[in-house]
């Protein structure tokens, strides 16, 4: 979900927000005819509805969605903590960026336990598209340091971690720190 991870930038810490498995669908038959051709076009017939994911399902989908997002959170933390240039800066927090809206696609592609899916919903209202906007906000910054002011301005880059810990509680998954 946000699994938030903490970047220390200067003396700030910034918080990423963020998010795979998606299930496969196939064309739902049609039961009323009995053809000897198939329809035309199976590609545009209605896909089933897929089945709301078990709790241990979800467990290991949120894992799996989570990898890529904290894999990129990770490359921002290493850039900070090495002092690396802003160039690898930036094109880091971009790759946070994509890494996240990739996640998002993920988190809506599922069906989700009904206790889980209101906070995955609020999420993907609020939290993701805050954290998207607050890291490109600092990825245009033009430096280290103006990117510490983005921070430390904007209410996008506040910490908006209710939702996910909520879902991590759920899925017996640790909290991100």
């Amino acid at each position: 979900m946000t699994r938030l991870t903490v970047t220390t930038l200067a003396a700030v810490t910034i918080a990423l927000a963020a998010g795979c498995s998606t299930t496969g669908q196939t064309p739902a038959a049609s039961s009323g005819q009995r053809s000897a051709t198939p329809p035309a076009n199976l590609a545009h017939a209605a896909p089933a509805p897929a089945r709301r994911l078990t709790m241990a399902q979800a467990r290991a989908a949120y894992n799996g969605i989570a990898r890529p997002f904290n894999a990129a959170v990770a490359a921002v933390n290493r850039d900070v903590a090495s002092g690396a240039q802003w160039s690898r800066f930036r094109a880091d927090t971009l790759a946070v960026v994509r890494a996240d809206r990739a996640w998002a696609r993920h988190m809506r592609a599922e069906r989700w336990p009904p206790r889980v899916q209101r906070y995955v919903t609020a999420m993907l209202r609020a939290d993701i598209p805050a954290g998207i906007r607050c890291d490109q906000e600092m990825a245009a910054a033009g430096s280290l340091q103006a990117a510490t002011t983005v921070f430390n301005s904007r209410a996008d880059c506040k910490d908006h971690t209710a939702n996910e810990d909520k879902i991590r509680k759920m899925l017996h998954l640790p909290l991100v720190t």
